[in-house]
C-alpha cells in the first residue's frame, strides 16, 4: 500500500542541469548554470540554504512545498550543477 500518491506519478520527477544552454524557470525567476549562487536568494518563497559536503540544498516556504533544489557551486561561487526534484517526507 502506498501512502504517498506521488510515488505512482509516471512523469519526470528529477531534472539535473549541467549546461548553461538550458534555463530553469522557477516561479517566474530564471536560473541557469553560470549564475551566482546568491541569485537563489531572489527566488520566490526562498527560506534557507543548507550546505553539506559542498552541495547546497535550497528550501522554499519554510519547507512546506514539495520541491527543493540542490546546487553545486564552483570555487568562484557560480552554479555548476542544478538538481530540482520533489521532496519526500
Amino acid at each position: 500500500m502506498n501512502d504517498d500518491p506521488r510515488e505512482n506519478d509516471p512523469g519526470i520527477i528529477t531534472f539535473i542541469i549541467k549546461s548553461p544552454k538550458y534555463t530553469l524557470d522557477i516561479k517566474g525567476k530564471k536560473l541557469k548554470v553560470g549564475d551566482s549562487l546568491e541569485k537563489v536568494k531572489e527566488l520566490p518563497g526562498f527560506t534557507s540554504m543548507q550546505e553539506i559536503l559542498g552541495v547546497y540544498t535550497i528550501y522554499f516556504n519554510n519547507m512546506m512545498t514539495d520541491e527543493s533544489i540542490r546546487i553545486i557551486p564552483s570555487k568562484d561561487g557560480l552554479i555548476e550543477c542544478i538538481n530540482i526534484e520533489p521532496r519526500y517526507y
